[in-house]
């Protein structure tokens, strides 16, 4: 009896703890993806200055809310939209738009897919 009850929290626990994980995980996708858009705006009407403070404030709001997120995926993946945006924000200093407008959209691209890996399905399962 007591093996099952321990079961159970062991169970409950590890459920509860993947679903705040995962929950987390989605919100910083979600503010990655709207922090993207912005970006690209203010990229295409030539406001490479409040382009650039978007961005670091991406890169802030990523190295603040990436601690669980990290534990719950591979880092690596974390780690790449990281330098992604460091590179978008040196760009956008330099004013090379093309370069800039390149990597916002892979870190877009980026945070759409590991977003879209979290979600269970046959295809991410098999």
């Amino acid at each position: 009896m007591r093996n099952i009850i321990i079961s159970i929290i062991l169970f409950t626990s590890v459920f509860s703890v993947v679903v705040f994980a995962n929950k987390q995980l989605e919100t910083l996708c979600d503010t990655v993806i709207e922090s993207c858009d912005r970006i690209e705006k203010y990229i295409d009407s030539d406001n490479y200055k409040d382009a650039y403070e978007e961005c670091l404030s991406l890169l802030n709001s990523l190295q603040k809310e990436n601690f669980v997120s990290s534990i719950y995926v591979n880092h690596m993946d974390l780690d790449t939209i990281t330098n992604q945006v460091v590179s978008t924000s040196l760009r956008l200093k330099c004013k090379e738009k093309c370069e800039a407008l390149a990597s916002i959209h892979v870190v877009k691209y980026s945070s759409s897919m590991l977003k879209e890996l979290q979600k269970p399905n046959f295809k991410n399962i098999l």
